[in-house]
């Protein structure tokens, strides 16, 4: 509804202008909410000495900061190359991401300290209906916010928005401890406000922590998801004259700004002016879907009989050593008493042998069923993630 109140041409979410939009929109929504709630908590908080409401008051505060953070962040992340970033600027929301994240876990350490001095000072807490009443307030627009949060991200891939939505869910289970901890207080007079804190703060920590491994992984260099490799590989494979590829390797530099680059298979007889404009269409018909993709042409060799033969027992011998190994560009040299076998063999993360001892055990293979075959391996890592 939002949406459609205050964005242009809201449904095309791949438009950078528009993502950007939504972003902006999002974080104002944010804004006001956090700060009302934040007026709110810390008016009773500081009325009725509730340290757990003025905890949750001052974390509304940090959210509206963290809204004016994700703001600039969306702001920022729009602005166009240049030449100190010629990929762009779109990674400057995942380091408002991050700075959410922290500042989520301080929130959780500033909480478990003034809790442990609430309980150490036995200060008792004033349970009123009207602690409740803004409670309860509290939990409805904050579960409201955690859905408006989660809907946006999906729509347009946000990590930052994500983050939020994921403290706005802490801030309403924090928030439901602390209401129930109030009525408790309230019928019973049972203090329970700081050990409440504590619990809640626990859990703050917690997702702080898991916020803060979210959203510095794509920072790092994450893999790109499963469904974007098999996206990109069928759309390739799919073009008349495309035998094959591998090295897939895709750079993300923001939400959908992808970088990639591809081998791509090619029967050796097509004349290389035909292959290099099948080349040139696969790449400019993926700019166009917003997939800057660099292709390295692999011609090979489909109609030998006797490469197909050698290549089929590199394959078995692979196999028999594990079956999560490929390989490619397969060539033959040959000689006049030996064949020089040429090929890549692709092992995945953390397999179980390392190089060396790969190509050992691969050479030994290949030499017991034709012994004048003479390997020359290199081993690839696939940055893909398949």
């Amino acid at each position: 509804m939002l949406a459609k109140l205050f964005i242009k041409d809201y449904k095309n979410v791949n438009e950078p202008k528009v993502r950007n939009a939504y972003g902006i929109l999002a974080t104002v929504v944010g804004l006001i909410c956090n700060s009302i709630l934040c007026a709110a908590k810390i008016a009773v908080g500081l009325l009725f000495k509730s340290m757990a409401i003025l905890a949750d008051g001052l974390n509304n505060f940090t959210d509206a900061g963290s809204s004016v953070v994700s703001m600039l962040g969306f702001r920022w992340a729009n602005k166009p190359a240049d030449k100190e970033h010629p990929f762009g600027h779109a990674r400057y929301e995942y380091i408002t991401g991050l700075i959410i994240a922290f500042i989520v876990l301080f929130l959780g350490f500033e909480l478990i300290v003034s809790s442990v001095e609430k309980i150490t000072a036995g200060e008792k807490t004033v349970a009123t209906v009207i602690m409740m009443a803004v409670l309860a307030f509290s939990v409805v627009v904050k579960f409201g916010m955690f859905f408006y949060y989660r809907s946006v991200s999906r729509k347009i891939g946000s990590g930052s928005l994500k983050a939020a939505g994921a403290d706005s869910l802490n801030d309403c289970i924090s928030t439901i401890a602390i209401l129930v901890c109030t009525v408790v207080t309230y019928f019973t007079e049972v203090e329970l406000d700081g050990y409440v804190g504590i619990a809640v703060a626990l859990f703050i920590v917690f997702n702080g922590i898991k916020l803060i491994k979210e959203t510095m992984s794509p920072l790092l260099g994450e893999k790109p998801s499963s469904s974007l490799v098999k996206k990109i590989s069928e759309e390739i494979c799919a073009y008349d004259g495309v035998k094959g590829i591998h090295d897939l390797i895709v750079h993300n530099y923001g939400p959908n700004r992808y970088f990639a680059s591809v081998h791509v298979e090619v029967d050796a007889r097509t004349d290389v002016l035909e292959s290099h404009e099948l080349a040139d269409t696969i790449e400019r018909e993926f700019l166009e879907k917003g997939i800057n993709l660099v292709i390295h042409m692999d011609p090979v060799i489909m109609d030998d009989e006797r490469v197909n033969a050698l290549k089929q027992i590199a394959v078995d011998a692979l196999k028999n050593i594990d079956e999560s190994l490929t390989l490619h560009d397969f060539r033959v040299v040959w000689g006049e008493n030996r064949k020089n076998l040429i090929f890549d063999v692709v092992a995945p993360y953390g397999f179980r042998l390392d190089d060396k001892e790969l190509v050992a055990m691969l050479d030994e293979k290949i030499k017991e069923t034709d012994p004048a075959a003479y390997p020359v391996i290199s081993v690839d890592k696939d940055f893909a993630g398949r």
